[in-house]
């Protein structure tokens, strides 16, 4: 009678520990609470930034071609959805069934966010062919400076530069913390996503007529970015 009770009792645990190693592990899951996207038709940069910086996620992203760069929001508040993943890019995908309209690439480590037809069109200034730029200990700000005057035609719109702090560093050319980058060519995502390579944060860029604006945001730094403005390579509707 023992030796049966102890056999019944060493396959239950075994089928038990069968059973769990089957079910992945709480513990290996991440929640992630995000701006829901369909509250608004330029809402979903808030959301993606917000798993960017929650998940240290080096991202760029695209707005549609209406909407001016993206509001920060540190909290979802109650517009917001939570997903419960193993991986960011699963809360990504699950993001973008909110969005159809956009879909994700890879490029160079960078995890690129777009409209779907933006990828196609070669009227888009985020296709244009930029030529090599190089840049040391480079605010970031200025760094894309060169990327848009790189551009063949020149993307930069000149402006006036601000005097107050972005990405919690001063607005000063060179910072001795400042990105260095050397960019052999390629498209204007290729040299933004160089230039993101180099600090923890990332890109976006966002529409106001016929200028688009590249922004860049730091994960660690609530200041207020800049805006760098760029020409549109070919005249879009307003």
């Amino acid at each position: 009678m023992h030796i049966v009770l102890i056999a019944l009792i060493a396959v239950l645990a075994t089928a038990s520990s069968q059973a769990a190693q089957s079910q992945p592990e709480a513990s290996s899951l991440r929640t992630f609470h995000l701006t829901d996207p369909r509250s608004g038709e330029c809402v979903l940069w808030t959301a993606i930034e917000q798993l960017a910086r929650q998940a240290r996620l080096r991202i760029g992203f695209e707005a549609k071609s209406r909407c001016d760069p993206g509001a920060k929001a540190v909290k979802a508040g109650d517009d917001a959805v939570t997903f419960q993943v193993s991986a960011p890019v699963e809360a990504l995908d699950r993001l973008l069934q909110l969005s159809p309209e956009f879909s994700w690439r890879e490029i160079g480590g960078i995890v690129v966010i777009r409209p779907k037809d933006a990828w196609s069109d070669p009227a888009n200034a985020l296709n244009q062919a930029v030529g090599r730029f190089r840049v040391t200990d480079a605010h970031p700000h200025f760094a894309v400076h060169e990327a848009l005057q790189a551009a063949r035609p020149s993307l930069l719109v000149p402006h006036t530069e601000l005097t107050a702090v972005s990405m919690g560093r001063p607005l000063q050319p060179h910072v001795a913390n400042g990105v260095s980058v050397q960019f052999e060519g390629g498209t204007l995502i290729e040299a933004l996503n160089a230039i993101v390579g180099g600090f923890d944060g990332v890109w976006q860029v966002g529409y106001t007529g016929k200028t688009f604006h590249v922004v860049l945001h730091a994960f660690d730094f609530q200041e207020t970015p800049t805006h760098i403005p760029g020409r549109r390579s070919a005249p879009h509707p307003d």
